[in-house]
């Protein structure tokens, strides 16, 4: 099965979304009630000042010093700055050092970001300041920080970190959960389906007792199966059946032949269409052979007896068994299986596909040709070649050569049934692999594309056995 990624899972990514946006929303809540509360508090502390500035104004300038350098005058008020100037501008009183350079003294608030103490210190913080000339002609001064807006903005940053972060936490947490929930149901899904698809036809998806959309989507599918499986066993049952009835009055009629042959040795004519009769009722066994090995091998019956298989050996085999042909025709047989290769398979039904490819080869090859077999490595995919310099392939016959019972227009003259292609397709189909056809210029190249793990293993580009029942 595919290794599975929580970041690919599409509730886990849907998860993160609405997490995303609550976490956004919250930043924008939160960002505009600090914005108000700011804006009031400074409409409030402008107000204050500007509303009591002028009551203090009124007042005598010397008992206002004398307040001042007493360190009392900005606690009875509610002040965080003051001060007492003379008319142009110098230090009287208070613990402001200077009159801020862009405060007018005309009783209007304003917000300053940093002024010089009396110490010589410089404030960084932000105040509001309200600056209002006296009757004796000085200037009072009086300010207030606001370092209310700093207590506020770290609340709403404390809110944040207490109320959204682990909300969002716990939101992509759920989400991981009920990702890998879900995988584990898809995985059990896939599962059952490649089991399916491999000749186990009892099996079904599983059901629980939430009744959700899966459970109901699980039962269509199983229903579906249902009658998957039962069109297959018929289909099969129909093939294996008419193959049997077959093969029954096939024997009977061999051997009446076979005893008439006895009884008229001797008399050369009826013998040889008695001959002819029997070699007839052989090539119709063959046939019927084919058809049954076919239909086996595609209800995925023959995997039970996979293991490990060396390619290099199956194809040695096959060359051997096809070698005297060779030899006799006058073929020669280019040999590159070097290098070990090891999948897993059955190796009769390999040997039997690699074999009917050079067999194949060798009908097609002309006298003095040549055959190259051999095995190629890519990226831990050895891959089959078997390559002729015979008349080749066309385009448009490299789909329909994998149906049964199809005969090009070259090969009407040489013997066969046409399923011997057909039944290499079935096997590699049954292994995982793929098998595609190439011109050689001249002849043509079937390539068998093998994975060393066939737990990844997908038919490409050969025709499936639905396909080739069509032919």
């Amino acid at each position: 099965m595919p290794k599975f990624r929580l970041i690919e899972s599409a509730i886990f990514r849907r998860t993160l979304g609405i997490a995303a946006l609550f976490i956004a929303a919250n930043l924008l809540l939160f960002g505009f009630i600090y914005w108000q509360t700011a804006v009031f508090e400074t409409r409030r502390i402008m107000a204050f000042l500007e509303r009591q500035v002028p009551v203090l104004a009124k007042g005598s300038s010397e008992q206002i010093r004398q307040n001042m350098e007493r360190r009392l005058y900005n606690d009875v008020h509610r002040l965080t700055v003051s001060g007492l100037f003379e008319e142009n501008g110098d230090y009287l009183a208070g613990d402001l050092k200077h009159i801020p350079s862009l405060l007018p003294a005309d009783g209007s608030a304003r917000r300053i970001d940093s002024y010089e103490l009396a110490d010589n210190s410089t404030a960084a913080e932000s105040a509001i300041f309200v600056a209002r000339a006296m009757p004796d002609g000085r200037i009072l001064v009086i300010g207030r920080n606001v370092q209310e807006l700093a207590n506020l903005q770290e609340a709403v940053g404390e809110a944040l970190k207490l109320g959204v972060v682990p909300t969002a936490i716990l939101a992509i947490a759920v989400g991981a959960f009920l990702s890998l929930r879900m995988n584990s149901r898809l995985t059990r899904a896939q599962s059952v389906l490649s089991d399916f698809q491999k000749g186990k036809l009892h099996r079904r998806l599983e059901l629980t007792r939430a009744r959700d959309d899966f459970d109901r989507l699980a039962e269509a599918v199983n229903v579906m199966l249902d009658d998957l499986e039962h069109a297959i066993n018929e289909l099969h049952h129909v093939g294996n059946n008419i193959a049997h009835d077959l093969r029954t009055p096939l024997s009977r009629v061999r051997g009446h032949l076979e005893r008439l042959q006895h009884l008229l040795t001797g008399q050369q004519t009826p013998l040889e269409l008695l001959d002819r009769a029997v070699l007839g009722l052989d090539q119709t066994f063959a046939l019927t052979t084919a058809l049954l090995r076919i239909a086996q091998i595609e209800t995925g019956r023959a995997r039970a007896s996979f293991s490990s298989v060396d390619l290099g050996a199956v194809m040695r085999d096959a060359v051997e068994l096809y070698e005297p042909l060779a030899e006799a025709k006058g073929v020669a047989l280019d040999i590159d299986l070097a290098e070990r290769n090891v999948v897993e398979g059955d190796r009769d039904l390999l040997l039997e596909a690699f074999a009917n490819l050079v067999d194949n080869a060798i009908k097609f090859t002309p006298e003095g040709g040549r055959i190259r077999v051999a095995i190629e490595n890519a990226a831990e995919r050895p891959t089959i070649i078997v390559q002729d310099n015979g008349p080749g392939i066309s385009q448009e016959q490299r789909a329909e050569v994998f149906k049964r019972f199809y005969r090009g227009a070259q090969s009407r003259h040489i013997s066969g049934a046409g399923l011997g292609l057909p039944l290499v397709a079935a096997i590699v189909k049954l292994h995982g692999f793929s098998i595609d056809i190439a011109d050689a210029k001249p002849g043509c190249i079937f390539r068998i594309k093998c994975f060393a793990d066939n737990s990844r293993q997908r038919l490409t580009s050969s025709p499936t056995p639905h396909d080739i029942a069509q032919g």
